[in-house]
């Protein structure tokens, strides 16, 4: 059956390197980032450009799981909303979703993050001690539900497809097209603004924690909203998604 997986981990934690090796041993297809970057932007996190590039991944993994594939998004994923929403997503073209967590100890992170900037600098951040203490703990750990493939996080009200859209604006087919309203709720849930919580409360903004790593020097989402398509603005039509 088609699996998609969502490797989780900080910077420095081998996200990328078990990646290729899983991507050798099971066939399935590797999308990481920051291999994207640099050859179409010039650097490894132009303003903007990651979400869009993330997406378009996310798209890619969808068209090779409806195919009947398998994909790897290494993106490090920090928070519980986005993998379960992108579970969901998996769920809604037959595949199953499956979440691989690398967790690293402080000292090992910092070994090889400074490796990392002294062997390749043009392909990756310049990140401090600070910014790596300082975000170690907004990563969400999956639980034991989520490690065996169990996504209990409940959906937004919006619903996860809208989620998806506003997270990553090019992820879906549907983007910026409307959605034909059906059955008795069409056109009755109402988006909400999410606001920021301490790590592990649901509720708070995976902008926030970044779906990778935060740009240097801030924390990614603060003092910018996301938006989605037409059909998940103040009102959005009733399609089944996400429920």
């Amino acid at each position: 059956m088609a699996e998609l997986t969502l490797i989780v981990g900080h910077p420095g934690a081998g996200k990328t390197t078990r990646a290729k090796a899983l991507a050798a041993a099971t066939g399935a297809v590797r999308l990481t980032p920051d291999e994207w970057m640099v050859p179409l932007f010039g650097h490894p996190d132009p303003d903007g450009k990651r979400e869009v590039v993330e997406g378009r991944l996310i798209w890619t993994a969808t068209a090779i799981l409806r195919a009947g594939g398998s994909a790897i998004l290494d993106f490090g994923f920090w928070g519980r909303d986005e993998r379960a929403a992108l579970a969901w997503l998996a769920a809604s073209v037959g595949a199953t979703a499956h979440t691989l967590h690398l967790p690293v100890d402080r000292v090992t992170q910092t070994e090889r993050v400074a490796r990392r900037q002294r062997e390749t600098p043009e392909l990756t951040w310049q990140l401090t001690q600070a910014e790596l203490d300082e975000w170690r703990p907004l990563l969400q750990e999956p639980d034991a539900d989520e490690l065996a493939g169990r996504y209990t996080l409940p959906p937004p009200q919006e619903g996860w497809r809208c989620w998806i859209a506003r997270r990553w604006p090019t992820a879906l087919d549907g983007a910026g097209r409307k959605v034909t309203p059906r059955g008795p709720r069409a056109g009755l849930i109402t988006n909400s603004r999410r606001t920021a919580g301490p790590p592990g409360v649901t509720g708070t903004p995976s902008a926030v924690r970044g779906g990778s790593r935060p740009r240097a020097g801030r924390r990614r989402g603060r003092g910018r909203r996301r938006r989605g398509p037409s059909w998940c603005g103040r009102r959005r039509p009733w399609s089944g998604a996400g429920r």
